[in-house]
């Protein structure tokens, strides 16, 4: 079987690719001097060439297949970027010869560079201009009336992308550009009436990179969270999108975490947490957390751990190494999965008696307090002539609006994170917009200097206050009562028939006469 060998010592400032008689490109390697190319094809079989003149060259002279004794030539498209060489069926050609040469010599080009510009609702102040090459120019975008760049418009030139840059006001982007060849433009803006979905972040060692972006609904966003130095995810960051969640992709090295293709169409709140990387060594743990009870600690309190020296034994204070001890409003048992260890870990020593362990991957988790119906009770702007305040187990209360509110099921979720003792609640409705939310820490910290936690009992995480769910509680700043049920002197702030369909002229009389005042019974 013998192969074809091209001479390409006057194949320059272009590109070759060829094709079999099945249309699949085929495969060759170029001399280290660059003047001969090694090719897979067979003689005696047929195959097609295509020669692409480098960015900002052309073909001007012709480009010919040279079999030695004769020569044929490509056809040079209209572009002059482009030519071909194919046989009789304007498919492939047979080749009989082992070695060949092809001459395609592209020229730089004396045709001003070609932009093409893809703009939706924005102008640009060099379109209809004709360019120089090597010359620099201000590219300047400017978004139509009512519109504004949300994200970079990009420039694309010999596979290198450009971001412009968008102006305080988000109405102007810029660029300045050398022109080295043709490139092409795209950029859109966006129209200012729609109303950007809202985006909550709670991270906490990290950084997001749609952080103070305005998204748009219905687009597609790769979104990135990145750890701060020195820290990594211990467990993937989720986004919660009206009760729906998605997790993150997080890297090899654990220190960013993705979500391609996000399709955002709702508020949605994201939470990711980095921890530090001092994570464990062959001595000691950077940080562990324990969920003791109450005679734990007692049992602790009353134990002293000696130091063996040369003159015999001396205490040794294990507090320094207790970072931090609190109460948590809440059984821990029962929210999160703990696994006993042999004993409390601090730095070379431990103090040897079981205890429950928090595992790192339920140091921050989720508790769903469920859905409130706020079901109109009037039907009519009455509805909504009230207070409400919701009321979280271990938390502050939440004042809502009514007009947020009313006639829907909301949904409330809290974000637990044992590292700082925080809680956030989210409120959202049924279309997964955010009503409301809060943060604060829970629950209380307690001292532990040596020799203090002989006396009291709440040291425990067995509180007696249970995840019991959430209560709204509506007032109204009028009283309600049945005309049957009063007497004397009634003025009535609003009439509401019993009767849905009691409605009609009648109607009309008896509700105005009670709104101006009557003497009743």
């Amino acid at each position: 079987m013998a192969y074809v060998t091209i001479n390409a010592t006057k194949l320059k400032n272009c590109t070759l690719l060829i094709k079999d008689g099945y249309n699949r490109e085929v495969a060759y390697t170029w001399s280290e001097d660059r003047k001969t190319i090694s090719t897979e094809m067979v003689v005696n079989q047929s195959y097609a060439f295509i020669v692409t003149a480098d960015d900002g060259y052309v073909f001007n002279k012709p480009v010919v297949y040279d079999y030695g004794t004769s020569g044929l030539n490509f056809t040079i498209h209209d572009d002059k970027k482009t030519a071909t060489f194919y046989g009789t069926n304007a498919q492939v050609y047979q080749i009989y010869y082992s070695n060949i040469k092809i001459i395609a010599e592209a020229e730089e080009s004396t045709e001003p560079p070609k932009v093409t510009e893809h703009y939706k609702h924005c102008t640009s102040n060099i379109t209809g201009q004709t360019l120089v090459k090597n010359q620099s120019y201000n590219i300047v975008l400017t978004a139509d009336s009512g519109y504004y760049f949300n994200d970079s418009p990009v420039l694309n030139a010999r596979g290198n992308t450009y971001n412009f840059t968008i102006s305080p006001d988000t109405h102007t982007a810029t660029l300045d550009y050398v022109v080295t060849g043709d490139f092409t433009i795209t950029a859109t803006a966006i129209d200012e009436s729609v109303i950007p979905p809202k985006v909550t972040e709670i991270l906490e060692h990290c950084t997001s990179n749609i952080t103070g972006r305005t998204l748009v609904k219905g687009e597609r966003y790769d979104i990135v969270l990145s750890a701060d130095s020195g820290y990594y995810f211990n467990n993937p960051p989720t986004v919660n999108e009206g009760g729906y969640i998605y997790e993150f992709n997080l890297s090899s090295d654990r220190h960013s975490a993705t979500l391609n293709s996000y399709v955002v169409m709702n508020d949605f709140v994201i939470t990711a947490t980095a921890v530090s990387e001092g994570g464990e060594s062959d001595d000691y743990t950077f940080f562990r957390m324990y969920s003791p009870d109450d005679k734990y600690l007692s049992d602790f309190a009353d134990n002293i751990v000696y130091q063996i020296s040369g003159e015999g034994f001396n205490e040794y204070d294990l507090t320094p190494y207790i970072y931090a001890l609190y109460v948590l409003p809440f059984k821990l048992s029962t929210l999160v999965e703990l696994k006993n260890v042999p004993g409390i870990e601090f730095n070379k020593y431990t103090y040897k008696s079981e205890v429950p362990s928090i595992l790192n991957s339920d140091r921050i988790f989720t508790i769903d307090f469920g859905e409130l119906n706020f079901e109109r009770e009037f039907n009519s702007d009455f509805d909504f002539d009230c207070s409400i305040r919701l009321d979280v187990p271990f938390f502050d209360s939440i004042v809502l609006n009514p007009y947020d509110v009313i006639g829907r099921i909301v949904h409330v979720v809290g974000y637990v994170n044992l590292f700082n003792r925080t809680m956030n609640i989210t409120v959202t409705g049924e279309d997964g917009d955010i009503i409301a939310e809060n943060k604060r820490q829970i629950g209380y910290s307690i001292p532990y200097l040596s020799q203090s936690y002989k006396t009291a009992s709440t040291y425990s995480d067995e509180m007696t206050n249970s995840l019991t769910g959430i209560q709204a509680i509506e007032t109204y700043d009028f009283e309600i009562k049945k005309v049957s049920e009063i007497s004397g002197y009634v003025k009535a702030d609003f009439v509401v028939p019993e009767e849905a369909d009691f409605i009609g002229e009648d109607w009309d009389n008896i509700r105005a006469i009670l709104e101006s005042g009557v003497i009743y019974g």
